[in-house]
């Protein structure tokens, strides 16, 4: 019988960077979904706290709740159009050399 010991140590070193590569893309996919949602959510908040279209009231609630959004409000044809960009760091992103990821939620009422 030949002593097999270690060769599932070696295979578990070899697939080990794969499983981290995969954990922090994971998280990074997760953290911008989170970020999305959190988004949406804030601009339905910010649209049914103003009865009537105010844009400055409504780039008002976003900033408050998050200094980092870029906020376009526009108001065409009575319909309100709310654009939200945030830049959400990653952690998988840079390692392949991108630092951030673009998240944008529009929304229209």
């Amino acid at each position: 019988m030949h002593n097999n010991r270690g060769q599932t140590l070696v295979i578990f070193v070899l697939f080990l960077p794969i499983i981290i590569l995969f954990i922090a893309y994971v998280l990074d996919v997760t953290n911008a979904n989170y970020e999305k949602n959190r988004m949406q959510n804030l601009a339905n908040m910010a649209l049914e706290s103003s009865q009537e279209f105010d844009e400055e009231n409504i780039k008002n609630i976003i900033s408050k709740n998050d200094e980092d959004i870029d906020v376009d409000v526009k108001e065409e044809n009575d319909k309100v159009q709310i654009k939200m960009v945030k830049r959400v760091k990653t952690i998988f992103g840079k390692i392949i050399g991108r630092d951030y990821y673009d998240v944008t939620v529009v929304i229209e009422k």
